[in-house]
């Protein structure tokens, strides 16, 4: 995690990656003035990310924010969050900003349906370390690209039923532990929610086919 005064662990971990080279509806998610989570901006005023980036970090609507925007860790538009609605059953949260991000047409990102497919590559990315064990934070957002081994099947840590999602190390980076609320990406869409990595080889999720109902229902936005 960084703050304004410290250097350590990230939230969003990429290890073995490389730098991205455009923003794809990824937000900073910061509580308590440090950057704890990632996101995706999936509407105007709209981010989907992890439940447990909450309910771990303590995050209220007082002591959070998102930096939307750009690829720099701590800059970008800063977005105060008017409201947290956390997904009864998966780990899963959605934020509604005040406002909607400036220029959001050109960085949000839809949410599909389905599954991606076994063997599939998918990108997810972070300002996190980029070595196991260091401190030291990526300024610039890593992406790497996984293979997913397994989907549709049932992990307690995910949520209830069969929503989760696995994908691991495919030679071109790897999500490490607490790498959390990132977009899982196939073809500038998201189709999971990444939720836990071990920094060496798997990283998992959780379905957004699963979860579209909530998501629409409560934000009004359909998957595409």
């Amino acid at each position: 995690m960084v703050s304004s005064t410290t250097t350590a662990p990230n939230a969003n971990a990429i290890i073995g990656g490389s730098t991205a080279s455009h923003l794809r509806g990824q937000v900073q998610f910061w509580i308590d003035g440090e950057q704890m989570c990632s996101g995706t901006l999936i509407g105007g005023n709209w981010v989907l990310t992890a439940k447990h980036c909450i309910t771990k970090y303590g995050a209220t609507i007082h002591n959070s924010s998102i930096y939307a925007g750009s690829r720099h860790l701590g800059e970008g538009h800063r977005m105060t969050i008017a409201g947290i609605y956390k997904h009864a059953t998966q780990d899963a949260a959605l934020l509604n900003l005040w406002q909607n991000v400036p220029n959001y047409e050109n960085v949000v990102v839809g949410y599909g349906l389905g599954s991606p497919g076994l063997t599939v590559n998918v990108a997810i990315s972070g300002w996190g370390v980029t070595t196991l064990g260091s401190e030291d934070s990526a300024l610039e957002l890593q992406i790497a690209s996984m293979r997913v081994n397994r989907f549709w099947y049932h992990d307690p840590i995910i949520g209830s039923g069969n929503t989760a999602i696995s994908y691991v190390y495919n030679g071109s980076g790897v999500t490490a532990a607490g790498d959390s609320g990132g977009g899982v990406y196939i073809a500038g869409r998201i189709f999971a929610v990444h939720c836990t990595g071990d920094g060496i080889s798997t990283g998992t999720g959780v379905l957004t086919h699963n979860i579209a109902p909530w998501i629409q229902s409560t934000t009004g936005i359909s998957p595409s």
